[in-house]
């Protein structure tokens, strides 16, 4: 969730992934090259829901703010 905690600009590493979609992220000792992507329609709605039942405070972000605040998937690159 590219929340920001709701201020009015993107945070940088979404700004940076917008720029360049791909990525290495590193879970425990597993690396893994992603590709971003900003849910929209359903699929937002669905993962909005599940982020502010995991911290609520999203919700309290996005009354701060005009912004729509992106929800960024990660999706193995496969090549």
């Amino acid at each position: 969730v590219a929340s920001n905690s709701g201020r009015r600009r993107d945070p940088s590493w979404w700004m940076n992934l917008k720029h360049n979609p791909i990525a290495m992220v590193q879970v425990k000792d597993v690396k893994q090259t992603v590709y971003a992507q900003r849910a929209i329609g359903s699929e937002k709605e669905r993962l909005w829901q599940l982020m502010t039942g995991v911290y609520p405070a999203y919700d309290d972000y996005l009354k701060k703010t005009d912004r729509d605040i992106p929800v960024v998937v990660l999706m193995p690159k496969t090549s």
